[in-house]
């Protein structure tokens, strides 16, 4: 992640978001791989540069086995903003499993034996929920800067990327798992004129709420900002906004917040009108407001 979420309670951890993203971004939404089949992988690998052993970690890492006995390895990485050295950070990645892949478990008496076992393929994913657009870079050859004469001779490599904001409405219903949340969230932010919330029940409510703060680097999505005393967990999106609207709608009363209110608008949770009505003034006056 371009800053790591501290909380450390990742949604695509969980084997049935883990499977739904790679079945819609992989298969076309075709549930080709099953979450019982999915096992934890190895998310830290270390390389060695100017002497200095270095570790690097993917995001969530997974280990895929079927039902013929094949293996794969599938990473996650999770980014807010465009990174024009994703393809580089993907090779380390992957070219840090297959090295593993060399080698067995060092013997008692401190050697290394080459592995025998069948190799088996890595697959790299970027979830990418910046409002810019991802359009580079998508392989190796749009990060290089390569002499005319090597052009046709440097090795390519191509990386994986599925842009949140802009997926197809047909893409976005392929969704199974909590993700359809998610991708429905910022679908409806970006084609619509405002965000109707969903009633579907949330299976992993403190992962979504965390996902949506570190995405949206938004307070509103924590849980000791949306449950006050004696109440209940909320159990899908449309309590979460309710609250959510709800708890600004206090904090600009008691503290004369209009930058909450303004935000509330323009995030499609408040109407102009109770936003005036609430910072008590009219909606001409909030109207300005809202462009400056």
């Amino acid at each position: 992640m371009a800053e790591k979420n501290t909380t450390e309670k990742i949604l695509e951890e969980h084997n049935d978001v883990f499977s739904d993203i790679m079945n819609v971004a992989l298969f076309g939404g075709v549930d080709i791989i099953n979450e019982r089949a999915l096992s934890e992988g190895r998310a830290f690998s270390a390389y060695k540069y100017d002497d200095e052993i270095h570790v690097q970690e993917r995001d969530v890492c997974k280990h895929w086995t079927d039902g013929n006995v094949r293996l794969a390895l599938f990473g996650v990485e999770n980014q807010s903003t465009v990174d024009r050295d994703m393809p580089l950070r993907v090779i380390g990645y992957d070219g840090a499993e297959y090295r593993g892949q060399l080698f067995s478990e060092s013997t008692e008496d401190g050697s290394v034996r080459r592995n025998r076992n069948p190799r088996y393929p890595v697959v790299s994913l970027v979830l990418y929920f910046g409002e810019r657009p991802w359009l580079k870079p998508m392989r190796l050859l749009d990060v290089l800067e390569i002499p005319e004469a090597l052009e046709n001779i440097v090795n390519d490599y191509k990386i994986r990327v599925m842009d949140l904001r802009r997926l197809e409405r047909s893409v976005v219903d392929q969704f199974k798992s909590d993700f359809w949340i998610v991708a429905d969230y910022f679908w409806q932010v970006q084609n619509t004129d405002g965000y109707t919330p969903s009633e579907e029940t949330i299976v992993h409510i403190d992962e979504i709420l965390d996902f949506f703060r570190y995405a949206l680097r938004d307070d509103r999505f924590t849980m000791n900002y949306l449950v006050q005393d004696g109440e209940e967990v909320p159990r899908n999106m449309c309590e979460v906004m309710d609250r959510a609207v709800n708890q600004g709608r206090i904090e600009g009363r008691k503290e004369g917040k209009i930058d909450t209110l303004v935000d509330l608008v323009k995030r499609g949770l408040l109407s102009i009108d109770d936003a005036a009505k609430t910072a008590d003034i009219s909606a001409d006056a909030f109207k300005k407001l809202l462009a400056n």
